[in-house]
């Protein structure tokens, strides 16, 4: 995003991303965390890159952007696919070929709705989340 936009919008979420703001969050990310770790069960092996250093992020900023917990999968997945392919590897023109962009977009799109029908409830019922 370039200005102006992106100098308004991180004035907006400037002051919701403080440092007392995000260690106010701390019982929450704990929470989350030991969520995901109950998850894995009776696994063998987790890969904690993968399994938990991706996934605990995205739960918890899917928290504070109030979405619910069954809507995760879908940032997940769309998060790692997102980050699956570098910049250089996207200039290829074998992965444009490929229908990856194309696959990207739709996820964005898919995406985005999630997020803008959040925002039209919020408009309608305001909550204590961003």
């Amino acid at each position: 995003m370039d200005p102006p936009r992106h100098t308004r919008v991180r004035r907006i979420l400037g002051t919701t991303f403080t440092p007392g703001s995000i260690a106010a969050c701390e019982p929450q990310i704990v929470r989350i965390t030991n969520e995901i770790l109950d998850g894995f069960g009776d696994r063998d092996r987790i890969d904690l890159v993968a399994d938990l250093a991706h996934t605990v992020p995205i739960a918890v900023i899917l928290e504070i952007l109030g979405l619910p917990a069954e809507d995760r999968h879908r940032f997940y997945d769309w998060a790692r696919k997102v980050m699956s392919v570098t910049p250089e590897e996207v200039a290829q023109e074998e992965v444009a070929q490929e229908g990856y962009l194309e696959a990207l977009g739709e996820l964005q799109q898919e995406a985005i709705g999630i997020l803008r029908e959040k925002v039209r409830q919020r408009k309608n019922k305001p909550g204590d989340d961003i």
